[in-house]
């Protein structure tokens, strides 16, 4: 993970309570940040992350290709519409060290608004309880803008663990 933390790049370290955006670029070499990560914890020695995911057709908002820090305000301001007009889930990722990416597990039930998640253990060393809030998780689909405009409620999942 330490590969994932450099200051300079601009990703800030995990545990300090803050929103860190591991960038694609970090993760695979590409560019722009693709998910937001929220909260991190550790299960049977891997790190998992708790994250926004973009549901777009490459999960990416804006082109990888842009250097943001040199970009013109207007083209900004079009990657930031485009990021708040696409629809979003809270997902479960797992950090594979080996290749220093991040990987896809799954969605929480999640919808529009949402992912500020919190992690608690569970009743048992392999259960972690996830509150999350949300968006109605089985309403229609809505875009992020659609959802800050509407109701959230915090919604428990409970994650269980087996060896791999």
């Amino acid at each position: 993970i330490s590969a994932l933390q450099h200051a300079d790049d601009g990703v800030r370290p995990f545990g300090l309570g803050l929103v860190t955006e591991v960038t694609e670029r970090h993760a695979t070499g590409l560019g722009e940040p693709a998910h937001v990560f929220v909260a991190r914890f550790e299960h049977d020695g891997e790190i998992y992350l708790i994250g926004r995911r973009n549901l777009t057709d490459t999960g990416y908002y804006g082109d990888p290709g842009t250097d943001y820090t040199a970009a013109i305000p207007g083209d900004v301001i079009l990657t930031q519409l485009e990021y708040r007009n696409a629809p979003k889930r809270c997902a479960l990722w797992r950090i594979v060290k080996s290749e220093l990416r991040v990987a896809y597990l799954m969605d929480l039930p999640s919808n529009g608004d949402t992912c500020f998640a919190s992690i608690l253990d569970g009743a048992t060393p392999d259960e972690k309880v996830v509150y999350n809030y949300s968006s109605d998780p089985f309403g229609p689909e809505l875009t992020w803008i659609e959802g800050q405009e509407g109701e959230t409620n915090i919604y428990r999942h409970v994650l269980r663990f087996t060896r791999r």
